[in-house]
């Protein structure tokens, strides 16, 4: 059996899927059924015993294929309270990979009991799939046909879509910042310009009028302004691909400790979260939202964002809508096992309201999600979520989630 690394191997699924039953031939549950050449034939539940010097452990995993041939789906455990997507990465002549977000599972293809191993909390261990079901959640059922957006690159870590416009956006990608357009379907990308030998940013914003980006990261030289594990700092653009000046924002924004996911509004003030304490301020929870409010001399009033809003939970990653009109952002609690979610509170005549989580297909049961972003125009919802094993960005039109409906037409 090969059990090297083979997550970078390109392999057609709909060709893959067929050459892989062809081969097995040992169990009617693995069998292609001649009569329907649309069955799905990953399609669902399975249980992973995992054996250890002293005991073995069952993880229960389910998977699915989406309309676009990837194989995906969830796994989970009661040791240790383990849940994760999980993704078939490739096949070769005897062997199966999978993907996990942080582990990884490779098994024998040659008899109906698959055999191998699975790297799991940095521990190597001996591991049976065997399938115990032919059904899966309706959950997994309905997201077969929700894509990730195309893109003209192979991305390691996309995330935080900051668009400009229904076709235009900047996103990250493996700690980059990339400008992409839409052209037939697929987004088109050209790295922005700034010297990445001595910055590294991880997530970013824009103001209204599109000149300067406001960047969550930090610079790889000592001798470059910085206070914490991650800081704010504005990126002015000279062309949409070209940043000028890098400045650092200041300490009243700043702390010592991790600063992340910013947003500007429309009047140039600053969404913050940190997961430090700013001066003067009551801390909440892990992480926490402010509001640095710009002032006519320049400098920037911070105040807590609202009391409905931070909670002992963690919230990060706000985005106000550019008519101040909602904001929304996601927050977890990784002791209640809480995931990150989406969430949106609405602007009332005083403070804002009890957030609510937004439904389907944006947050999903089974996997996280975050990173909300929608374009000035108003016409697309961005995000990102984990589902198919890894963090992917998504949209959705703004009309059919359910949550923004009244908002735009």
């Amino acid at each position: 059996m090969i059990f090297q690394n083979r997550s970078n191997s390109k392999i057609i699924y709909s060709l893959v899927i067929g050459l892989i039953f062809s081969l097995m031939g040992c169990h009617s549950d693995w069998k292609q059924n001649s009569t329907s050449k649309t069955e799905d034939q990953w399609k669902g539940q399975y249980t992973i015993t995992v054996k250890t010097d002293s005991t073995a452990i069952d993880f229960k995993m389910q998977l699915i294929t989406a309309d676009d041939g990837k194989v995906y789906g969830f796994i989970e455990s009661d040791f240790k309270s383990y849940e994760a997507p999980i993704a078939l990465d490739s096949i070769t002549s005897d062997s199966i990979f999978f993907h996990t977000y942080t582990n990884n599972l490779a098994l024998s293809k040659r008899d109906s009991v698959r055999q191998g191993r699975f790297d799991f909390l940095r521990k190597r261990y001996k591991a049976n799939l065997t399938k115990t079901s032919s059904d899966v959640w309706q959950s997994l059922k309905n997201s077969k046909s929700f894509t990730p957006i195309q893109l003209d690159i192979e991305a390691k870590g996309m995330a935080w879509a900051t668009p400009t416009s229904p076709t235009q956006m900047y996103l990250m990608n493996d700690r980059q910042i990339y400008f992409a357009e839409l052209v037939d379907g697929t987004w088109q990308t050209n790295p922005v310009d700034y010297d990445k030998n001595i910055w590294e940013f991880y997530s970013i914003g824009i103001s209204a009028d599109q000149k300067r980006l406001i960047a969550h990261g930090k610079p790889l030289v000592d001798s470059l302004p910085h206070q914490g594990g991650g800081d704010y700092y504005f990126l002015d653009l000279e062309t949409p691909t070209k940043v000028g000046k890098i400045s650092a924002l200041p300490n009243s924004i700043n702390t010592d400790s991790y600063d992340i996911f910013p947003w500007m509004t429309i009047q140039g003030d600053i969404l913050l979260t940190t997961y430090g304490e700013l001066e003067n301020m009551e801390k909440s929870g892990r992480g926490d939202i402010y509001f640095a409010k710009l002032q006519e001399d320049g400098t920037y009033g911070v105040e807590e964002f609202d009391e409905k809003i931070n909670t002992d939970e963690s919230e990060a990653g706000v985005f106000m809508d550019y008519d101040n009109r909602f904001i929304i952002f996601h927050k977890n609690n990784r002791k209640k096992n809480l995931k990150d979610r989406l969430f949106i509170s609405r602007k009332l005549a005083s403070g804002w309201s009890e957030p609510e989580m937004i439904g389907p297909p944006v947050n999903r049961d089974f996997t996280w999600t975050y990173a909300g972003r929608i374009d000035p125009q108003g016409k697309y919802f961005y995000f990102n979520s984990g589902f198919r094993g890894q963090t992917e960005i998504y949209r959705v039109a703004t009309k059919d989630v359910p949550q923004l409906k009244e908002f735009f037409n």
